[in-house]
């Protein structure tokens, strides 16, 4: 079984500053908005993400034919396609204005955001956009291991019903893992609209 996390640590990351950002006291209320508003950015530049990635998946489980099938399954790790579909989005490009942006941060002055959080959330981001280059490659990366499933599969009926299994599996965590997100931000949204009616 071909298991498929492709932002959970993202995720993790971006609840915990999520809730650091709600927390803060000691901030002007521009500054605390300015926060806000660059983790709700992030939060959706997520969710379009791992929007394009289920709508791939779904659109391959959709494909009867076995040939055509393990033909567009080998091309889930096919950089250039991920590349330009990214750019149409302007995905990394905004990511990256995320990054520049969350630079501005002090977490250090952010009430119970602990700074471990934060620089875990700026680490996870900084792994898509430059250390593993750029957000297509580590969509390339995530998918790999599903894609080199095409080759086996060819050569046996049972091979083929199991990688034909094994892309659902995947196209359903990669559904239940942007429910989460998308929960994620709306208790962050949530909260704080809470906080401006409690402090007017």
């Amino acid at each position: 079984m071909v298991e498929v996390k492709i932002f959970t640590d993202v995720i993790d990351a971006l609840e915990k500053v999520g809730k650091g950002v709600v927390a803060v006291n000691d901030l002007p209320r521009k500054t605390r908005q300015s926060y806000a508003d660059t983790v709700s950015e992030a939060f959706a530049i997520m969710d379009s993400a791992l929007g394009l990635i289920y709508t791939r998946l779904g659109d391959l489980c959709l494909i009867e034919n076995q040939d055509d099938f393990l033909k567009e399954l080998a091309r889930l790790d096919n950089v250039s396609e991920w590349t330009q579909i990214e750019k149409d989005m302007r995905l990394c490009r905004n990511l990256r204005a995320v990054h520049r942006e969350m630079e501005s941060f002090v977490p250090s002055k952010m009430g119970q955001l602990a700074v471990a959080d934060w620089d875990n959330l700026q680490r996870r981001i900084s792994q898509i956009i430059h250390r593993e280059g750029e957000l297509a490659d580590f969509i390339c990366r995530a998918l790999s291991k599903l894609a080199q499933g095409a080759g086996p599969a060819r050569d046996s009926a049972r091979g083929y019903e199991n990688i034909r299994r094994t892309v659902l599996k995947t196209k359903n965590a990669v559904k239940t893992e942007r429910q989460r997100l998308i929960g994620s931000e709306l208790e962050f949204l949530d909260s704080l609209k809470l906080r401006k009616i409690k402090t007017g």
